[in-house]
């Protein structure tokens, strides 16, 4: 199972809703894959998992960390 990457988030926003869903949906996605890990019946699809989450926690910290970047970048083409 893949994460969904930070640049193919970033693809899927192109309004300041779509930035709020995306975040939401990263946080959503998140919370799944560590659920997920408490409910892994074997070690080892408990550890690729857990992998799984690290990469998702950082994908959801760009988002947040870039947050108002992305708002720019929309409030710019907007004008344009």
């Amino acid at each position: 199972m893949s994460v969904p990457t930070f640049e193919q988030r970033r693809a899927n926003i192109q309004t300041f809703d779509d930035l709020d869903n995306e975040l939401r949906k990263a946080k959503l996605y998140m919370r799944r894959l560590k659920k997920n890990a408490k409910e892994a019946d074997t070690l080892e699809s408990k550890i690729e998992i857990q992998q799984n989450v690290k990469v998702a926690e950082g994908v959801l910290r760009k988002l947040r960390t870039r947050y108002f970047d992305i708002e720019d970048e929309l409030t710019l083409h907007i004008q344009n």
